[in-house]
């Protein structure tokens, strides 16, 4: 049986459960081989016989199983067309790439939008086809790009949206509630019938608990609909993540508190807690991607790895006993050179930052 390798990178992974989940549905597809998904690159690598199985059905399993392929997409100004038939033929070309999703060129704007894989095919790859077809791809700034960087990128820039979205309708929600459990509700939100009557405890206006259920929905719905569909899939597939912990703890409190605002029970509404718990957890998942700020280890000039030290202290130490003494606090912090192993991307286990320097030609 001939074999094909694929790596395909993944988005959506927030825990080596995650990663389990994706690596388990793979290995059920018939032929997959040699499953691997490592949670800290964010990526699927297997074999498989291409005859049995293709790309799209490994891309829907995923899919299937609650989480992402990051796709990347490409506007390539285009030379030399002269007509629709050469629009065509291009975009017939660009499709028939291992890597590429989708291929749209239009002759009028001159320009081939190309949606693929990054892990698969690079946006020189595709120049490349567009030359050997007979034509050109013009090289600008918008098109050089890292694309899985910034596919990632735009994965973030949407998580950091739903958190702000949260942030603003649960500060609110958060307060108001507080402020009616503490007794410090201001008078706009009291009920004046009762003001004058002493003893009488007053209470809050009767659409009071409407305007809490009114900042709760959204942070429900939409904030946090990606917990119901993720948990959704976790279930289908027979495991539990976070996704289900997280969309049990805020329904709990969202739906008990439904029949106490249709006064079909009394007792006290919790849309506040349900709101938390969302915005709690968006926050977690909103943190940047530690690998949008590591620059690869095997690009740029040779470098030598120095250890990190405070702000204002100079790495070469002042001459003299005091300059041994700072040179073995050194050694001291970042480990016995004896004891140090190389790790990938030039960095030493003991060291708290590492701080790249061009090598001496």
């Amino acid at each position: 049986m001939a074999t094909k390798q694929l790596t395909l990178p993944i988005t959506g992974m927030t825990c080596a459960n995650c990663a389990a989940t994706i690596e388990r549905n793979l290995k059920k597809l018939p032929t997959a081989i040699n499953v691997n998904v490592n949670l800290a690159s964010e990526r699927a690598t297997l074999e498989f016989d291409p005859a049995a199985l293709t790309r799209e059905d490994i891309m829907a399993r995923i899919e299937k199983a609650g989480y992402g392929v990051a796709v990347a997409e490409a506007v390539l100004p285009i030379k030399r067309m002269s007509d629709d038939n050469d629009a065509r033929r291009l975009e017939r070309v660009l499709s028939r790439l291992d890597g590429v999703i989708s291929a749209a060129v239009t002759f009028a704007s001159e320009k081939a939008t190309v949606k693929y894989i990054p892990t698969l095919v690079s946006q020189g790859d595709l120049r490349s086809a567009v030359g050997a077809a007979g034509f050109e791809a013009v090289v600008s700034e918008g098109n050089a790009e890292d694309a899985e960087r910034l596919a990632r990128e735009k994965e973030i820039n949407h998580q950091k949206h739903l958190l702000t979205v949260g942030l603003i309708l649960t500060i609110p929600l958060f307060a108001l509630s507080m402020a009616r459990d503490l007794g410090v509700l201001p008078s706009f939100f009291l009920d004046q019938t009762h003001a004058g009557m002493a003893g009488m405890a007053r209470e809050a206006v009767w659409w009071f608990n409407w305007l809490l259920f009114a900042l709760a929905t959204p942070v429900q719905f939409y904030v946090g609909w990606q917990y119901y569909v993720g948990g959704y899939k976790a279930l289908r597939n027979g495991s539990a993540n976070m996704d289900v912990l997280i969309a049990l703890g805020s329904s709990a409190a969202y739906f008990y508190s439904l029949p106490i605002l249709f006064g079909w029970l009394k007792g006290h509404v919790y849309f506040e807690t349900a709101a938390v718990i969302v915005v709690i957890a968006r926050r977690v998942h909103q943190d940047p991607d530690p690998r949008l700020q590591v620059a690869d280890p095997v690009q740029d000039v040779p470098e030598k790895v120095i250890p990190y030290l405070p702000q204002g202290v100079s790495h070469d130490p002042p001459p003299g006993p005091r300059g041994l003494l700072s040179l073995l606090l050194m050694m001291r912090r970042s480990g016995r050179p004896s004891q140090r192993r190389p790790l990938p991307g030039g960095c030493s286990p003991g060291i708290r930052r590492p701080v790249r320097i061009p090598c001496s030609p």
